[in-house]
């Protein structure tokens, strides 16, 4: 199993290196699931990134510039290009460091094994996790209606999947702990 971290904030004028999000994770924690912006409109920001569709009709994963649309049957679909986005977040991913995970490493061990590899844990970086995995559990959450529930309400139905002796890539984000409502 193989981390790659890429770290997207850069003050460069010009710089790919940029973290794009259309609206702070708090929005949509608080249950602002309206459409904001459409498929092609978040791929012009990056190819590497995560998010949630409109009315959260599934989660949204894109790696290596494909975008994918994981609903609450566990399936991934292609979305169109005018598909809606309640959030996203995106970046060119350019990884600038590679390591390899020790065998029996786990989600709990994989921040401070990042953290050993990283100048400081005040940045983001975004993280491809490619390998096989002894057990997983993916979640996705159950299309809503309006009035939208809050976040935390929506857990509590969404769809779990216990997948075993997987193989894959999983992408995602980590920064700082001081700004968990940006964070995904």
């Amino acid at each position: 199993t193989r981390v790659a971290a890429a770290k997207p904030a850069d003050d460069t004028a010009g710089s790919s290196r940029v973290m794009w999000q259309n609206m702070p994770l708090i929005a949509l924690l608080n249950g602002f699931y309206q459409g904001t912006v459409t498929v092609a409109e978040t791929e012009s920001h990056g190819d590497f990134g995560l998010g949630a569709f409109a009315a959260l009709d599934g989660e949204m994963v894109a790696d290596s510039g494909a975008m994918y649309q994981v609903k609450a049957d566990g399936k991934a679909y292609k979305p169109t290009s005018e598909s809606l986005l309640a959030y996203a977040q995106m970046i060119k991913f350019q990884p600038d460091r590679e390591l390899q995970v020790p065998e029996g490493a786990s989600l709990a061990t994989l921040p401070a094994l990042i953290a050993e590899q990283v100048k400081t844990m005040n940045s983001f970086y975004a993280i491809r996790l490619t390998g096989s995995f002894a057990s997983l559990q993916t979640r996705a959450p159950l299309k809503q209606t309006a009035p939208f529930p809050r976040f935390c309400e929506v857990t509590k139905t969404e769809a779990k999947f216990n997948l075993d002796g997987a193989a894959g890539t999983m992408v995602g984000f980590i920064g700082p702990a001081y700004v968990p409502t940006l964070n995904t």
